[in-house]
């Protein structure tokens, strides 16, 4: 039943565009991974066959900004860097989860006031830092054009 209760609570967040981290529901109902994969599969299958449940870093970064008490001005930032980063797709076959907190990291890096570490962002979406860290690496020479549109060159610089 807890399992079944997990599946459907995992699609409900999916369809309401307010995810929930798998590693919330699974310790939460104390289930293993396997099992709630899937009993959420089959479910999904049965419900809503054509339903998208791929998830966009956009939507977790909400969650990620409320997590580390940012303001909107900050999350707006955020998902301009978020949705830079897709579309330049610096980090395809990334979680959405990791890619909204390298652009929380990023966003966070250009505003002196609020700015967050690595440390930090991985607590709040339940990743390793030195996942946030190696994505950084990775797309950190790509910076002027995840930036291009969102701050000047000197901000960029001075992060």
């Amino acid at each position: 039943m807890i399992l079944k209760v997990a599946s459907v609570i995992m699609i409900a967040s999916r369809k309401s565009k307010l995810p929930k981290n798998m590693k919330d529901i699974l310790n939460t109902a104390q289930i293993s991974k396997k099992e709630l994969s899937k009993c959420y599969r089959q479910i999904l299958r049965k419900i809503c066959p054509k339903m998208n449940t791929n998830l966009q870093p956009s939507e977790c970064i909400s969650q990620l900004c409320n997590r580390l008490q940012l303001n909107g001005i900050v999350e707006d930032k955020c998902k301009e860097v978020a949705e830079s980063i897709c579309k330049g797709e610096y980090l395809t076959g990334r979680s959405p989860f990791t890619i909204a907190g390298v652009a929380v990291y990023m966003a966070t890096q250009i505003q002196s006031e609020n700015k967050r570490n690595y440390k930090e962002i991985a607590v709040a979406a339940q990743l390793a830092d030195a996942t946030i860290r190696n994505a950084f690496k990775k797309i950190y020479h790509m910076r002027y054009q995840i930036f291009d549109k969102i701050a000047t060159r000197e901000e960029v610089d001075a992060s």
